[in-house]
């Protein structure tokens, strides 16, 4: 009995203290509800708040990825553009090498071509006393001087004395004057074709007594200057073939001597006037005569020259006399022409066509077609010595 009212006793315990625990449970299970709602709100809550969070972190990513992707697009394009600096950097620097090498190649060149200019400017300086010393050895020779040569002295009085008639001077008898009369100064024949050769001064032609046709020439040139010069206000008689008179050479005609035989005369043959001698200049001209033999003559022009440009106009016109003999041979631009640049490659061979002028001042040849003188070379060298001084 009594273990049974024991049992009874312990199960009641046991039933008790179940329900005790389910109530304790229960009461438990409320309280975990409760708060299992508060975390589900707080949840809630925070995961709106997160998922706020998100969008505008996702919106502020999206942005920065823009932003990276702008910036890595400028740090391409600097990048490239880096690499062209660099390469054109690295090409200037050659460049500047190379310009640097050039610079110190061009500084030796030009300290050479400096010292080879100086060198050739001490050329030029002799070049040019030696052209001037040219000019001045044909002024010189434009005149007779008393100092020249005592048989040079005599010329002008005899040939005033004796070839001065009315107040035309005889061509003829200045040459009858020098061979016949005074028999100091004869002519000599060149055979040479080179119409350039060397000159005789008038003084070194009086001392040897002859001259070619240059020299003669030159001496005739210097014999009319010097004439007019101290005897203004003379005409010019010359002489051409032609006609039945006889053109006298010495006596003047005006002594009316008995007979003709006691005259040097020209036999059918007539005078010719080539105006004042006041108003022309003398020139020596010479020409060929033929492909192997050239010859010089004196020219009377009524322009003088005084540069190298002036020669065509001044020589068109001009009367053509020989001094040997006085004879007329015609005037340039008919009987004889000026060689001109298009034909100046046969000048040399062509009759009667003037390749070498000799004025008072001056020596003119053609070259390559175009006149030039000593004065065009002085010019020149004085130009390039101005440009490298």
């Amino acid at each position: 009995m009594l273990q049974r009212d024991i049992l009874l006793i312990a199960a009641l315990a046991l039933l008790l203290f179940s329900a005790s625990a389910n109530v304790m449970q229960w009461m438990g299970n409320g309280d975990l509800s409760k708060d299992m709602a508060t975390l589900n709100d707080s949840y809630n809550s925070d995961r709106v708040a997160w998922s706020a969070q998100s969008q505008d972190f996702s919106a502020q990513i999206a942005r920065l990825n823009s932003h990276s992707d702008a910036l890595q697009a400028q740090i391409d394009g600097l990048r490239a553009q880096l690499t062209t600096q660099t390469s054109q950097r690295v090409a200037a620097e050659n460049a500047l090498a190379q310009a640097q090498s050039d610079i110190t190649s061009r500084e030796a060149m030009l300290a050479a071509q400096s010292a080879r200019m100086q060198n050739l400017l001490a050329n030029f300086t002799n070049l040019q006393n030696d052209i001037n010393d040219s000019m001045k050895w044909f002024r010189d020779n434009s005149v007779i001087r008393a100092d020249m040569n005592t048989n040079l002295d005599y010329i002008e009085p005899r040939v005033i004395e004796d070839c001065v008639d009315g107040g035309v001077l005889n061509l003829a008898c200045v040459d009858h004057i020098l061979q016949q009369r005074m028999a100091t100064i004869r002519y000599r024949h060149d055979s040479s074709s080179n119409s350039s050769n060397r000159f005789q001064s008038l003084a070194e032609t009086a001392a040897r007594g002859s001259g070619d046709c240059k020299d003669y020439s030159l001496l005739l040139k210097a014999i009319l200057n010097t004439v007019k010069e101290k005897n203004p206000g003379l005409h010019i008689s010359a002489w051409e073939p032609g006609g039945l008179d006889s053109y006298i050479i010495f006596p003047k005609a005006s002594l009316n001597p008995l007979g003709k035989d006691t005259y040097w005369y020209m036999p059918n043959s007539r005078g010719v006037d080539l105006g004042s001698l006041d108003d022309v200049h003398g020139y020596v001209v010479c020409y060929a005569i033929n492909s192997s033999e050239g010859h010089c003559t004196v020219a009377l022009s009524g322009v003088e020259v005084n540069d190298s440009s002036q020669i065509p106009l001044a020589m068109n016109g001009a009367a053509v006399f020989e001094p040997q003999d006085g004879q007329y041979y015609g005037r340039i631009g008919h009987e004889f022409s000026l060689c001109t640049a298009s034909r100046w490659w046969d000048c040399s061979t062509t009759p009667n066509v003037i390749i070498l002028i000799i004025s008072d001042k001056d020596l003119y040849r053609i070259e390559n077609g175009k006149w030039v003188g000593y004065g065009d070379y002085a010019k020149e060298v004085a130009d390039v010595s101005a440009a490298g001084g």
